[in-house]
């Protein structure tokens, strides 16, 4: 087993396509079998997912749905849509939406927010296979069980805006204080001086 997995992660990392396919179609295999595949879908992830608008890149999504990925991969494989949703071929940008549905809800959040105008072209696109594609992702994503988590995740701007509220509120809130300070002070200060001729001018008695 371990010289099969050996040989499948040596054809992942050749720039022969024909071996590479071959490749993930073994690791998809052995998947189905029920054994770890984890060190295999991390070639693939690293070789394939990575690679601008890969040849191989639907077997490697295939792949990335029979099993667990850890958070850098998670982000490799964020980073390779993000490439090909930037890509001018239709069809790579369509394989890129149809893993959207398998990709955690905060980072999926992330992703329609930072490219909400890319997704919505998408519908409008002359491309029939990016329209379906575009279509058929949405219709699984709202679907899904975690869509109220989705949803009401807060983005990444979200959470940098409502932190510089919460600093400029503070500031408020100090310079408040300071203010109140001031005028406490002055208040004293006046009340002191008022108390200061009647103490002196008041009579003394006779001894």
């Amino acid at each position: 087993m371990d010289i099969l997995f050996h040989q499948i992660q040596a054809d992942l990392r050749s720039n022969d396509t024909l071996r590479q396919s071959g490749a993930l179609l073994q690791a998809l295999q052995q998947s189905e079998a029920g054994r770890d595949i984890s060190v295999i879908a991390k070639s693939a992830v690293e070789e394939s997912v990575a690679s601008p608008a890969s040849v191989c890149k639907k077997l490697s999504f295939d792949l990335i749905r029979s099993t667990r990925l850890t958070a850098d991969l998670r982000k490799i494989v964020c980073t390779g849509i993000r490439t090909d949703l930037d890509f001018p071929d239709p069809d790579a940008t369509a394989l890129a939406i149809s893993i959207l549905a398998a990709i955690l809800s905060h980072h999926l959040s992330r992703l329609i927010t930072s490219y909400h105008q890319k997704i919505n072209n998408c519908l409008d696109s002359r491309s029939d296979n990016l329209r379906f594609s575009i279509t058929e992702i949405f219709g699984c994503i709202l679907a899904r069980d975690d869509l109220s988590t989705l949803c009401a995740s807060p983005t990444e701007e979200e959470v940098k805006v409502a932190a510089a509220e919460r600093r400029r509120r503070r500031k408020q809130n100090i310079k408040r204080r300071k203010k109140n300070k001031e005028k406490e002070k002055e208040k004293t200060e006046e009340e002191e001086e008022a108390k200061g001729p009647a103490t002196l001018s008041k009579p003394t008695a006779d001894v």
